[in-house]
């Protein structure tokens, strides 16, 4: 299997970065100028119409890595009713024209089962994210639409991600702190 959008990438518990920790993230994008994803099971205090003037949606903010916080990015299945929308995997598409999104949320034409919104977003540099891979800092894996627009935000989703790795299924089980025992 190799790093492609569409792919889900979990932390192992190497993974000391407190960015990352525990963390499932969705290959959002993947080329020559590097790689960019949301991390999938962080969510934040805030709420959509909290962040933006003119929604009236009250939809929760994923925590989509440390990078362009100030801004907010959206993963939806609306395709092609979102015009300007990239898809990453069938039925599940990254961005499109946010004046279209606000009319049909806004007018209960999209709801919270076809929107996640992200406060930032994870990016890597060229190569960056395959060296990586080399000191074991995480698991590449599939995954489909419907799962990752049914992602809760918790621990148990990297857990669920880590045991069904047969190489790295004990890992699941490892403490916050495995330089204590």
């Amino acid at each position: 299997m190799e790093i492609e959008k569409g792919k889900i990438i979990t932390a192992t518990p190497f993974l000391e970065d407190p960015f990352f920790k525990k963390t499932v993230v969705l290959i959002a994008d993947f080329n020559e100028a590097g790689t960019l994803g949301f991390i999938m099971n962080k969510v934040t205090n805030l709420k959509l119409a909290d962040l933006l003037e003119g929604i009236e949606f009250d939809a929760d903010i994923f925590y989509g890595g440390p990078v362009g916080n100030e801004s907010v990015y959206y993963l939806h299945t609306l395709g092609e009713t979102l015009p300007e929308s990239v898809e990453i995997l069938p039925g599940l598409y990254w961005g499109g024209d946010f004046e279209t999104l606000k009319t049909l949320l806004n007018t209960g034409l999209a709801d919270e089962n076809q929107v996640r919104f992200f406060a930032g977003y994870a990016g890597w540099e060229p190569g960056q994210l395959e060296k990586e891979f080399e000191t074991k800092s995480w698991i590449l894996g599939s995954t489909r639409q419907a799962e990752v627009m049914d992602m809760q935000p918790t621990e148990d989703i990297w857990r669920l991600k880590v045991k069904a790795d047969s190489e790295y299924a004990i890992w699941s089980n490892f403490t916050d702190t495995p330089h204590l025992n």
